[in-house]
């Protein structure tokens, strides 16, 4: 496998250590992870133990470069061009109800046996967890065997179904069913994650990364102080934060 582009699936020759570059080597020009900019391009799992390529070549590299400059670009755009938008609008009930839709699925701030190491980053901090999360009931394990058997014996079996002239993609561990496959795999990438994500201004902890930054962009805490009433005040934003904490984190009972 490790002959083969993890992207083109291209051969490469010889042993030239230039012509590939490792998924997990760091780029000097943007200080991003390979595998993590192949997940944000491409929505796929990437991790050590799925026994696939974990080289890329020079001809991909720089496409999947282009790629992922081009998708932040994107991001930036949107996120800026609704900003200007939002700036027009005087009418704080719309701007309440824009906020309303926004995903807050959240977990309670996990405890110290829990974490591995919290790295802070402007207004939230980044929690990496030791384990690995089971989708179906929260519950932490040391390793993805763990969660299969744990599934097994507590979620049931899953497979692909064909249901009214259509297919349906169930999750293997949880079993929830999703329209498409891409759907199935962001599933199940955001929870193979063994990060979560605290916002220090609002006090609310987001399993995946994404609803952190939707929360970011479009929360009322987050923008320019004098756009918003005095009133409200830090307490207050965080005991609204801490009402919405619905699920724990937590590890099976031991024998």
């Amino acid at each position: 496998m490790d002959q083969l582009c993890r992207i083109c699936m291209g051969s490469f020759e010889g042993d030239d250590p230039e012509a590939r570059t490792s998924l997990y080597s760091e780029l000097a020009s943007g200080n991003e992870v390979v595998a993590n900019m192949i997940i944000d391009c491409g929505d796929i799992v990437v991790c050590h133990d799925d026994q696939l390529p974990e080289f890329v070549c020079g001809g991909c590299l720089v496409r999947l470069e282009d790629a992922f400059a081009l998708r932040k670009l994107i991001r930036e755009s949107d996120g800026a061009l609704r900003e200007m938008v939002a700036n027009k609008t005087q009418n704080l009930v719309m701007e309440e109800e824009v906020v309303q839709k926004v995903p807050t699925k959240v977990v309670n701030y996990p405890s110290e046996d829990q974490i591995e190491s919290v790295q802070e980053v402007d207004c939230y901090k980044i929690i990496r967890l030791k384990g690995i999360r089971c989708c179906g009931c929260n519950l932490m394990f040391g390793s993805q065997l763990e969660v299969e058997r744990h599934s097994r014996e507590q979620h049931g079996s899953a497979e692909v179904k064909q249901e009214a002239d259509r297919l349906v993609f169930e999750c293997p561990t949880c079993h929830k069913e999703f329209e498409n496959k891409l759907k199935l795999l962001n599933h199940a990438k955001n929870f193979q994650s063994n990060e979560v994500y605290y916002c220090t201004v609002c006090d609310v902890l987001f399993d995946i990364r994404y609803r952190l930054e939707q929360h970011l962009k479009l929360s009322k805490a987050h923008r320019n102080p004098q756009e918003e009433p005095l009133k409200m005040s830090l307490d207050r934003r965080r005991s609204s934060g801490k009402k919405k904490a619905t699920r724990e984190l937590k590890y099976p009972e031991q024998d």
